[in-house]
C-alpha cells in the first residue's frame, strides 16, 4: 500500500500549477452516491509533495480499500490541484465530449 501511496502522491503533486496540491479525502467508509459525496468529501491543502503523502497516509482507507472511493478520489484531488480550466486547456481535443443532446 505504501507503494501505491507514494505514486498517487506523485500524480496529485505533479498536476499542480505553480500553487498548492489538494487531496479529497472521504469521511465515510464508502463514498456516497454523486448527490451525497459531497458532505462527505474533505479536503486538505498541501504545500510540498510530503504533505500530499501525509495527507493520502492519513485516508489510505478511502483510496486502497476494494470497492471503495479511491479513483474517484484521486479523480477529484487531480482536478482540484490542476482546476477544472487548466484541464480542460490540457484537452487533446477540440470541443466537447457531451453533444447538445447530452450523448457521449
Amino acid at each position: 500500500a505504501a507503494a501505491l501511496l507514494d505514486c498517487l502522491a506523485g500524480i496529485i503533486w505533479s498536476t499542480r500549477v505553480g500553487r498548492m496540491a489538494q487531496v479529497a479525502m472521504c469521511k465515510a467508509q464508502e463514498l456516497p452516491p454523486m448527490r451525497e459525496a459531497a458532505e462527505y468529501i474533505r479536503i486538505t491543502e498541501c504545500k510540498s509533495e510530503a504533505d500530499v503523502r501525509e495527507a493520502l497516509q492519513a485516508a489510505a482507507g478511502s483510496y486502497v480499500r476494494p470497492r471503495g472511493g479511491g479513483v474517484a478520489l484521486l479523480l477529484y484531488s487531480v482536478l482540484l490541484t490542476r482546476g477544472v480550466a487548466m484541464v480542460a486547456r490540457d484537452a487533446d481535443f477540440p470541443s466537447s465530449l457531451i453533444l447538445p443532446n447530452g450523448y457521449c
